[in-house]
């Protein structure tokens, strides 16, 4: 039920929001607060939870060095000092809600920006796999590094990102090379073909050649993307909802958009670029999904900012509505997963959280 009542609440402001009736800041603020309350005290629900709870038993014995190549280094520092695993839940929550949050107030529609943050991105990363969850708030944030062209400070950030926080973060290290200019419809087309046809090529033998000139410390990450891979190719909803997307976005937004509005342009070449990452790595669905996330969550800034050039209020409210089902429909297949293939996660449902007991 509580789900339901933030997505109602948020659903409500966004639409308000969407008709002009609603500019508040303060109540951005409480929204996102409570949304970091509702994640850093959740007990006992979520994908990754028992994962979680395992690497917090594991940091408490061993060496520092041990514990270093089994989780990041903030985990393992939180581990050490915390009482309890509630207190690095709340940490986390910190640091990928709240920043998330910091980023989404100020981009246009941002109640609605933070209903698409609520359904696509919340519950799975920050309520789920939060370090992921967190590192992908600061690589949303290392954006203005890539338009500013400083190159140092981008890479510091990426550094810590990935030694601290999750190894995934490595992958945002290409985004410093992607530019702002919209792409011809020639080469939009000639680059999902390439990546369709890599997605047929690219299997198991291929990534471990890779993986096998990069440090130790990946080799975790290496094994969770080998192990789960597909024997056969998985060109579903997911794929094809991600190319929809794209090609909406680079024939019709990209062309709205000023020379002043560089970070939008960014964000359409940044979600181009993660779907074509997805689909060349359809085989395997942690780095399809879980890997190119970091360039796909743009999606939840970028779909809104669409409403800005639909000056029919009709055709813009039932945009809105269409962009708020998509949310909601997201947001239930997480809840309702009742897919529990191994001891790692547990149900959405009921929610729990320590401030209950």
């Amino acid at each position: 039920m509580e789900y339901y009542i933030f997505f109602i609440v948020l659903f409500l402001c966004a639409f308000a929001e969407v008709n002009n009736l609603l500019k508040n800041k303060i109540l951005f603020a409480i929204l996102v607060f409570l949304l970091i309350l509702f994640a850093g005290t959740r007990y006992k629900i979520g994908t990754d939870y028992m994962t979680y709870s395992s690497l917090f038993e594991i940091c408490k014995e061993g060496s520092i060095i041990a514990q270093l190549v089994t989780v990041e280094a903030l985990f393992v520092l939180l581990s050490n000092v915390a009482y309890s695993l509630a207190g690095i839940f709340l940490i986390y929550a910190l640091i990928g809600v709240g920043g998330k949050g910091i980023i989404i107030s100020k981009v246009a529609y941002p109640f609605t920006c933070l209903l698409m943050y609520y359904g696509f991105c919340y519950l799975f990363f920050d309520m789920g796999i939060m370090r992921q969850g967190a590192a992908i708030a600061v690589c949303l944030y290392s954006i203005r590094y890539i338009i500013k062209r400083e190159p140092k400070k981008f890479i510091f950030l990426v550094f810590v990102c990935t030694t601290f926080i999750h190894r995934s973060s490595l992958f945002w290290i290409f985004a410093y090379f992607i530019k702002p200019t919209c792409l011809s419809k020639k080469n939009i087309y000639l680059f999902l073909a390439i990546s369709f046809l890599l997605g047929f090529i690219v299997n198991e033998q291929f990534l471990l050649s890779v993986l096998s000139v990069m440090p130790s410390f990946f080799s975790k990450f290496g094994n969770t993307i080998v192990n789960i891979q597909q024997e056969s190719l998985n060109f579903g909803f997911t794929s094809l909802r991600k190319v929809v997307i794209i090609l909406f976005l680079t024939n019709y937004l990209c062309k709205k958009l000023s020379h002043q509005q560089i970070f939008y342009k960014y964000l359409i070449n940044i979600y181009f670029w993660g779907v074509c990452a997805s689909l060349a790595f359809v085989r395997f669905p942690t780095l399809a999904g879980r890997g190119t996330y970091f360039y796909c969550v743009t999606e939840i800034l970028l779909l809104p900012l669409c409403m800005k050039y639909i000056k029919n209020k009709f055709l813009k409210n039932l945009y809105f509505i269409g962009l708020s089902l998509y949310s909601f429909l997201y947001m239930r297949n997480v809840i309702n997963n009742v897919n529990t293939d191994s001891w790692m996660n547990l149900l959405y449902l009921p929610y729990n959280s320590i401030l209950y007991k």
